[in-house]
């Protein structure tokens, strides 16, 4: 029995020295080249083009924030314009999605937004783009970058600290774990403790439920989540739970599209190695998802 145990002790270092689950990179991270950024904000403060206010079309009004804007991508690459063209391909022609993000807002200006200019456009649907930190203030690009930045220091400092590679994975297995419930905890405090800004963010989407409603359309929310450890484990779950039973308590169409990037590399669907917003790959996942969603949710055309 000890015999067999040093064999596969031997095996498994021998296993490990060969598929390294955490290789050390030959730097950390740090920002790519800069990125170019395209700006179109129309006269109802839209990034996209002018629009007719009246239509004979399936009009989706999507708001958000630098997710949903396409922050350093064209607006094509954006996921309301992607959404789109994913569901004319489908069949629903007569359907248009008008990008209404805005970088570093949140619900409350969402609401503001669509009292004061969004209505006018007479969407059947408007759509919201919600991320974890629209109902804290926190910075939503942070948390994966951080972590990302704390664990690749941390493989430099390691790379030669163990004999023993098995113990060298053990270890960083249990260190990475740490730093995942860490973060976890700063975006998950002002959920525990319905902190000012986070009773503001629900107030916010109880008013703009009815606001909608009263103007004869459609309200739906989607969860996209911060692109980080994207898989069964994914360390947002619990503030995903927890804001799917708000809506689900106030009777808020709402769904999550976090299991539509699991088995992606979560650094593949960043702009860049310093930059966690999603890239236009990110995006295109997005957007097949959502599509698939909305046609179970809402009223769309027949296809043609």
């Amino acid at each position: 029995m000890t015999f067999g145990l040093l064999i596969s002790l031997a095996l498994g270092e021998a296993i490990l020295r060969v598929v390294d689950p955490y290789p050390v990179h030959s730097a950390t991270l740090k920002d790519a080249s800069e990125t170019s950024y395209e700006t179109q904000i129309n006269s109802l403060g839209l990034r996209d083009k002018e629009y007719i206010l009246e239509h004979d079309t399936y009009r989706i009004l999507a708001l958000g924030d630098s997710f949903t804007y396409g922050l350093a991508l064209k607006n094509a690459s954006s996921w309301p314009k992607l959404l789109e063209r994913e569901l004319r391909s489908s069949g629903h022609s007569k359907v248009e999605v008008l990008n209404g993000g805005r970088p570093g807002t949140d619900t409350k200006w969402q609401l503001q937004y669509y009292e004061e200019y969004g209505h006018q456009y007479n969407p059947d649907l408007v759509l919201v783009g919600f991320l974890i930190n629209d109902c804290t203030g926190q910075c939503s690009n942070c948390g994966a970058i951080k972590l990302k930045e704390k664990f690749e220091a941390q493989l430099q400092r390691t790379s030669d600290g163990f004999h023993s590679e098995i113990l060298r994975v053990i270890h960083l297995t249990k260190l990475k774990r740490e730093m995942e419930q860490e973060t976890l905890m700063h975006y998950m405090r002002p959920y525990l403790n319905h902190s000012q800004r986070y009773q503001a963010c629900t107030e916010a989407f109880r008013k703009l439920k009815h606001t909608v409603e009263q103007n004869g359309s459609q309200l739906i929310v989607f969860i996209y989540p911060m692109l980080y450890g994207l898989n069964d484990q994914f360390p947002f779950t619990p503030i995903h739970d927890r804001m799917l039973a708000f809506f689900g308590k106030e009777n808020i169409s709402a769904f999550d599209i976090t299991s539509a990037f699991f088995g992606e590399k979560d650094t593949e669907l960043w702009l860049h190695a310093g930059d966690s917003h999603p890239n236009k790959k990110a995006n295109t996942i997005a957007a097949k998802r959502i599509a698939n969603e909305i046609s179970l949710l809402a009223d769309l055309p027949k296809r043609q």
